[in-house]
């Protein structure tokens, strides 16, 4: 990927090389880039628009099919939506597309940000291998103020160099701690100055009582003031169903935990990282507000989108559910009722107009007495007491009355 992080590592040269300060030179290093990828932020927020301008009619076609659970319903219910879609000139896929597209470059500006040997400097991979070589064969009591990680990767290497892992911004520290063990690499290369006054942003910071605390801190605050303001100038949530409820709750709880999941990636960083990811989202909160004035989310009342749904859903006309000639389990009983109970009646002509025939009363015994079997008792012949006795009367009593006749 070095052919795409190339190019943007020569903004950062052209910046540092005027200002010949690392933290002022990402300033409008993040400037520039966030300018670069600013169409995919405003397809992303048009995006937004449609899928808000059409949500009350994606209501009305959800109601549409609401309790209709069969797959070629829902089939149905997918295909109205796609067409809802062309109609109004929507992509369905648009709003995460652009935020998949910027995921790599992202990646790269990290790549660049954190490797300033090999960006800034265009240190070759045998210098650097040859930084990393001495620090790990000099004996640590040799060197000047050894940051905490880069001792235990030592330790943890336990020898072979192969796995002693080090960035490029620990290696910086080591050597503007220890200049004379590096004068060969300093004589080719200047290291970054990655200092505003007297602070040292190339540091790690930790909780010790130094003024680098300051920087995770800072980068938790305006993380979450980022977020604040994204919610501000975003469309209010709909919380009338229960997803909906819980998925604004879920979002509450992200706001509060990503702030401190960043705070504690800080403190395992170099604080300069701290310093790019504040940058970050103070332009990202910037351009949200920007884009939010200029392209707004459509908000509507309950009112209108009552109304939008009546009007979108006025011609049509919900087709009868068929069963595929299934006997329903609901009206199983009135189909043993046959034409003579007037069950195969589908409607009867009253005054003109069209009614259903009233349903005939549930039976347990036919008219010889023989006990129905029926979903609808299906319980209560379960019990051999009652039921039992009732049936055994009945059928003594329509012997006798044969008897009797003959």
């Amino acid at each position: 990927m070095d052919f795409i992080a190339k190019p943007f590592a020569w903004i950062l040269q052209a910046f540092y090389s005027f200002t010949n300060n690392y933290a002022i030179a990402l300033i409008f290093f993040t400037v520039i880039v966030k300018l670069l990828l600013l169409f995919f932020n405003v397809k992303q927020q048009k995006s937004a628009q449609g899928q808000a301008r059409i949500k009350p009619k994606m209501t009305a076609i959800r109601l549409r099919y609401e309790g209709r659970k069969d797959p070629n319903v829902q089939a149905e219910y997918s295909n109205d939506l796609m067409a809802l879609y062309k109609e109004e000139k929507v992509s369905a896929s648009m709003g995460c597309l652009p935020l998949l597209i910027q995921l790599p470059f992202i990646a790269i500006l990290y790549r660049i940000v954190t490797n300033p040997l090999t960006y800034l400097c265009e240190a070759t991979e045998a210098a650097i291998a040859g930084i990393k070589s001495i620090i790990f064969s000099t004996p640590l009591e040799a060197l000047k103020n050894v940051p905490n990680a880069v001792a235990k990767a030592i330790t943890d290497a336990n020898g072979d160099v192969s796995k002693f892992q080090i960035s490029e911004m620990q290696m910086i520290t080591v050597m503007k701690n220890n200049e004379g063990a590096f004068s060969e690499f300093l004589s080719s290369y200047s290291l970054p100055n990655f200092n505003i006054g007297a602070l040292d942003l190339s540091q790690t910071p930790t909780l010790a009582l130094n003024i680098l605390v300051i920087v995770p801190l800072l980068v938790g605050l305006f993380q979450f003031l980022t977020s604040f303001v994204i919610q501000l100038f975003s469309p209010k949530q709909d919380k009338s169903s229960p997803e909906a409820a819980q998925a604004a709750k879920t979002m509450m709880y992200m706001n509060i935990i990503m702030p401190l999941f960043t705070v504690y990636l800080a403190f395992q960083m170099p604080a300069i990282i701290g310093v790019y990811w504040i940058y970050q989202s103070i332009l990202g909160a910037i351009i949200h507000i920007i884009l939010s004035k200029l392209i707004p989310i459509p908000t509507y009342t309950e009112e209108e989108v009552q109304s939008i749904i009546a009007e979108y859903n006025k011609d049509y006309v919900r087709p009868e559910i068929k069963n595929g000639g299934r006997r329903s389990l609901h009206y199983i009983d009135d189909e043993d009722y046959g034409e003579e109970d007037g069950a195969d009646d589908c409607e009867t002509e009253t005054d003109g107009a069209t009614s259903l025939p009233e349903m005939p009363e549930r039976r347990r015994y036919d008219k010889n007495g023989n006990k129905i079997r029926s979903l609808h008792f299906i319980d209560e012949d379960d019990d051999s007491g009652e039921s039992s006795d009732s049936a055994s009367e009945q059928n003594s009593e329509s012997a006798s009355d044969e008897g009797k006749d003959l």
